[in-house]
């Protein structure tokens, strides 16, 4: 799954598209295409939308 930003946050600018590394109780832990990792609480989950790799790299929205 890949998340893309559809608002700025902390650290995490609008448009850009990050996988989910790890989840815990309060927040996702997500990397970006270069390796960087931020963490984002729950309470944030409204700025960003999902979306589904398929086989050739296209972006399938979920």
């Amino acid at each position: 799954m890949v998340l893309q930003f559809n608002q700025n946050t902390p650290q995490i600018k609008r448009g850009s598209q990050w996988q989910i590394d790890s989840i815990n109780q309060n927040q996702l832990t997500l990397k970006d295409t270069i390796g960087n990792k931020r963490n984002l609480p729950f309470s944030k989950i409204k700025k960003f939308d999902v979306f589904e790799k398929i086989g050739n790299g296209i972006i399938k929205r979920r």
